[in-house]
């Protein structure tokens, strides 16, 4: 991890209020809407987190921002592909892998934009 940069936990996403850009505001709007239950099961037990500057003071902006959820098994009964193609539409990239959450088999799923690098990422949480 480069060491100017802390990934800490926090609570923007989807913040769309102050946003003057239409397209800026929609694309916001469904950001906000996986989280409020559109991405169930894929975003079910989620936090979320920035990758930003150590020295940047405030809150982060939407473009640092990344969604960390533990989902249990979906595969019998969830489009994931579908699922993937919303996540492209709004320009954020879908990453897995199998994992424990609360000794039961779950998929760790990471939700990021395109600034996020997801390998220093996984290597620190």
């Amino acid at each position: 991890m480069n060491n100017d940069m802390v990934i800490r936990e926090t609570n923007v996403w989807g913040n769309y209020h102050n946003v003057r850009n239409l397209n800026k505001r929609i694309r916001m709007m469904k950001k906000l809407e996986l989280i409020t239950g559109k991405g169930y099961p894929f975003i079910d037990h989620h936090r979320i987190y920035a990758y930003k500057p150590k020295n940047q003071k405030g809150p982060a902006r939407e473009e640092q921002t990344f969604i960390l959820s533990y989902a249990y098994n979906y595969d019998s009964f969830a489009d994931e592909g579908a699922f993937i193609d919303t996540l492209n539409d709004i320009g954020l990239l879908f990453h897995k892998e199998k994992c424990l959450y609360e000794s039961r088999d779950a998929y760790k799923i990471f939700i990021y934009g395109n600034n996020c690098p997801i390998d220093v990422i996984k290597q620190q949480i």
